[in-house]
């Protein structure tokens, strides 16, 4: 048993080799939780690219139109631009869309 009065130094620093296999390898912080340094992989890493494709997509979507709900037409634009890059064909109605965000951003320009 560690005499309450001993320092800190004389305990050996106040870390146990307990408490070294708990941190992180050289930075003395605690490791992730799970005590484990391997990075856990989530359900959504995993889940059917496709899934994951299809929801990248209607969240891209989803942000243009918040873009635009804002006023900022620039940003909306840019959205479908990325769609644009990886090939995505715009669901129906985002071609309109696409015309009017862009005659309000030569409104605001004027």
């Amino acid at each position: 048993m560690v005499n309450r009065e001993q320092t800190v130094s004389e305990r050996g620093g106040g870390r146990t080799s307990a408490d070294q296999q708990r941190t992180a390898p050289g930075s003395g912080r605690p490791r992730p939780s799970g005590g484990s340094a391997r990075r856990r992989t989530s359900r959504r890493a995993t889940a059917d690219p496709v899934a994951r494709h299809r929801a990248a997509v209607e969240n891209t979507l989803r942000w243009a139109d918040q873009a635009a709900g804002r006023g900022d037409f620039r940003a909306a634009l840019a959205w479908l631009a990325w769609l644009d890059l990886i090939g995505e064909e715009l669901p129906d109605g985002y071609g309109t869309k696409r015309a009017d965000w862009r005659s309000a951003q030569g409104r605001e320009a004027a």
